[in-house]
Formats: C-alpha cells, sequence, structure tokens
C-alpha cells in the first residue's frame, strides 16, 4: 500500500528490512527493542 501510494503522489519512499532473527540470533529480543526506543 505503502508503495502504490508514494507511486500515485510522485513521492520518495525509503524502505529499511532488518532480519534481527539471524543477524542477533543470541541477543534478547527485549533488550533490542530497549536499545531501539
Amino acid at each position: 500500500m505503502l508503495v502504490e501510494q508514494a507511486g500515485r503522489k510522485h513521492q520518495e519512499l525509503h524502505v529499511m528490512w532488518h532480519d534481527f532473527a539471524n543477524a542477533f540470533g543470541s541477543v534478547p529480543h527485549d533488550l533490542l527493542w530497549e536499545a531501539l526506543k
């Protein structure tokens, strides 16, 4: 939906994905979320 909306309005859209499960498999996810806040 966001990609289509940006295209209709001729706006730039920047998207980023992170695979936290594989990148930080040994770090508890709740600590990652606290660090990202």
